[in-house]
């Protein structure tokens, strides 16, 4: 389940130096890509995008004028609410006695 918002994330670790979390990122990967028999391909791509974006929010506070970081944070976060606006299920209504 290698995405693009992934790979970008990896890239933009190791341009700045923040290599490290990559292990971190394969490993909650590689943990999603183990459950999606369970929970379902929607629901792992929605964790995989907020794990992304809450690892992106932090490099945009260490790094506040880092543009690759705020756009790959934008993308990520429209990919995420698209997702989400999809995942979620209608409710259904009660039913009036």
């Amino acid at each position: 389940m290698e995405t693009k918002a992934v790979d970008g994330l990896k890239r933009l670790c190791v341009q700045l130096g923040e290599e490290k979390l990559i292990p971190t990122i394969d490993s909650f990967v590689q943990l999603n890509k183990e459950i999606e028999s369970k929970k379902g391909r929607e629901f792992t791509e929605l964790s995989i995008l907020s794990f992304i974006e809450g690892i992106l929010i932090i490099l945009k506070q260490k790094y506040p004028r880092e543009r690759k970081v705020v756009e790959l944070l934008n993308e990520v976060q429209h990919q995420r609410m698209q997702l989400e606006i999809k995942f979620r299920k209608p409710r259904t209504p009660y039913i009036e006695r």
